[in-house]
């Protein structure tokens, strides 16, 4: 701390020094507690070497720092948030706050809070320490957080003598003390951990000024100033414990508990990260968790000054395995399943239990039902609860079920070969593109052979959809991109998949020529139809293979997907029977 401006200033810190201000007290339980706190810092030169001493005296204090040297330092800055000491502002630039208007008060703070923000790598909330002890009800009010004055002054910034500064904390501070000390100087370094190992050896804790308040019964109100936090009738209130993570068997796994202390939150994580103010859940009650899941836990009463360690537990038990559908010639089997152990399966969607039929081996199919199958019991933790859609077509499905409009032709479409599966999965909202459309297209005319040569020299001959781009060529169905290009894995557009649709019609002897010439425009975006394509989209929606979306439009620039693909395939081939 700079020499005061104030000559008012001046008069407050010797009365403070002389002790004239709350006699000592006596706290209800036997702990004292001090909250040693520095200003001015982070310091490249002495800080590191304070944090070292510290960790190692396992004592916590809080850190006024100025804007500029907290962005000169900001290792500094997280390193001393996460050791657990609480992070201040002491303004950007030391400045006096009495002198400045409400928004160059605001600015000073906004500027710091940032800077200390982008260090930590959290957006929280900071004290404020005003420099020069300057302070008013205006300044207060404008600063709008809790503010902290000094009840000891060891005056190091004047004397930058060790042995000063050690003699004038140890002379002075008592339970509930604040202590004023500043980190830019390595004999304040030096006197500040002399002192906490004097200290501690006569029974006080170092704690910052958000666990000294917690722990004396004092909630930090913004807009008030703090000298110190003497103990009083509330008493001392113990450390802040770290929370105990155990669990419960349940049916279906575990189910995690954690306990804590009562004056903190619970914030836990699943994934193996540490909990931070940015990830994890707020404990709430008990949960479930997978095997082999690592929960972390931290009590929570202010991240940024008061908070307990982090505890870890790895969760691990014995499920049964996790079963798979298969389908063939009309049955229905499970495999992968734990041996001895009873699987159980619905027919209409639900979550199986005990009291549903259990799996006793191959049993017949029928056709658009969802069969769900899940392990129960048996000394085992039930398994996850799986599904599949059994389609009229014999295949499985396990990202489709009965009911939505795509259902019937996607099935259809899987059943005829013109589309496949992925394993089990339609991947019904997946964009088409041209390769993929022009051998549905192929597949859907039987995959006829074509002869000639491969006028594209993007589709190689190793190519899955070669036969099928060959023969849309030589059919005249897709005419290609010019420069010798068919774009095979561009997506196709829903006015170029009309077009397409169009000429594989005439192709198979449609005639398009007496269809109604003003179909396409029933749509509300008829004009953004590309002219050359326009007739082959309007023949579309007049065949209805096209009918457009619930709000009046075609969307002919938009991609068409798997789904939309079935449907527009499998219309057309009702048309051309």
């Amino acid at each position: 701390m700079r020499k005061f401006t104030k000559i008012m200033a001046m008069l407050l810190a010797v009365l403070l020094l002389v002790g004239i201000m709350p006699p000592k007290a006596q706290a209800a339980g036997s702990t004292k507690l001090i909250a040693l706190t520095f200003d001015d810092g982070p310091s490249s030169a002495n800080t590191g070497r304070l944090l070292d001493g510290l960790k190692a005296r396992g004592a916590h204090v809080s850190f006024f720092m100025t804007g500029q040297n907290a962005k000169r330092n900001p290792s500094l800055v997280k390193r001393a948030y996460e050791e657990g000491h609480q992070i201040c502002s002491h303004t950007y630039d030391h400045a006096l706050l009495t002198k400045l208007s409400n928004s160059e008060i605001r600015s000073q703070l906004d500027k710091t809070n940032k800077i200390l923000d982008d260090a930590i790598g959290y957006d929280l909330a900071y004290s404020l320490r005003p420099p020069y002890g300057g302070y008013n009800d205006r300044v207060l009010s404008t600063a709008n957080t809790p503010c902290y004055y000094w009840s000891v002054d060891t005056r190091d910034w004047e004397s930058r003598n060790a042995n000063a500064a050690y003699n004038m904390f140890m002379k002075y501070a008592k339970d509930g003390s604040i202590v004023l000390m500043h980190d830019l100087y390595g004999t304040t370094v030096t006197a500040a951990l002399n002192a906490i190992d004097t200290l501690q050896k006569q029974g006080y804790e170092f704690v910052t000024l958000s666990e000294l308040q917690v722990r004396r019964g004092i909630t930090p109100m913004a807009g008030k100033i703090y000298f110190d936090i003497y103990p009083s009738s509330h008493g001392t209130d113990k450390p802040l414990s770290n929370p105990a993570i155990s669990y419960q068997q349940t049916d279906g796994g575990k189910k995690v508990i954690i306990k804590g202390d009562s004056r903190a939150r619970i914030i836990y994580t699943t994934d193996g990260t540490d909990p931070t103010p940015e990830h994890g859940y707020r404990y709430k009650g008990a949960f479930p968790v997978k095997d082999k899941t690592t929960v972390k836990a931290i009590s929570v009463v202010n991240w940024n000054g008061f908070k307990s360690g982090i505890v870890s537990k790895k969760i691990s038990y014995t499920t049964l395995a996790t079963p798979k559908l298969t389908a063939a010639d009309g049955k229905i089997t499970l495999t992968g399943i734990t041996g001895g152990a009873n699987y159980y399966y619905t027919t209409n969607g639900k979550t199986p239990t005990s009291s549903s039929a259990r799996y006793t081996g191959s049993f017949t199919a029928v056709p658009d039902t969802v069969y769900t199958v899940k392990g129960i019991g048996g000394g085992y933790y039930s398994s996850a609860s799986v599904w599949a859609t059994y389609g009229s077509s014999g295949k499985l499905y396990t990202d489709m079920r009965p009911g939505i409009w795509y259902y019937a032709a996607a099935d259809r479409a899987v059943g005829e070969g013109m589309l496949e599966l992925v394993g089990t999965k339609l991947a019904p909202h997946t964009a088409v593109t041209r390769a993929q459309l022009v051998t549905m297209l192929y597949r859907m005319s039987g995959s006829p052979s074509a002869s000639g040569d491969m006028p594209f020299d993007d589709v190689p001959e190793s190519a899955k959809y070669y036969e099928a781009v060959k023969w849309a060529y030589k059919s005249g169905i897709a005419l290609g991109c010019g420069y010798d290009k068919f774009e095979p894995d561009e997506y196709v557009t829903r006015e170029q998949t009309c077009t397409f649709l169009a000429r594989y019609a005439q192709l198979c002897g449609k005639d398009l020529s007496g269809l109604s010439e003003k179909a396409i425009d029933a749509f509300a975006d008829c004009d953004q139809v590309e002219p050359g394509l326009a007739g082959n989209v309007n023949a579309m929606c007049a065949l209805k293979v096209v009918k457009g979306y619930e709000d009046g439009t075609i969307g002919p620039k938009y991609g068409i997907t798997r789904a939309e693909a079935a449907t527009m395939l499998t219309r057309l081939e009702d048309i051309l029977k």
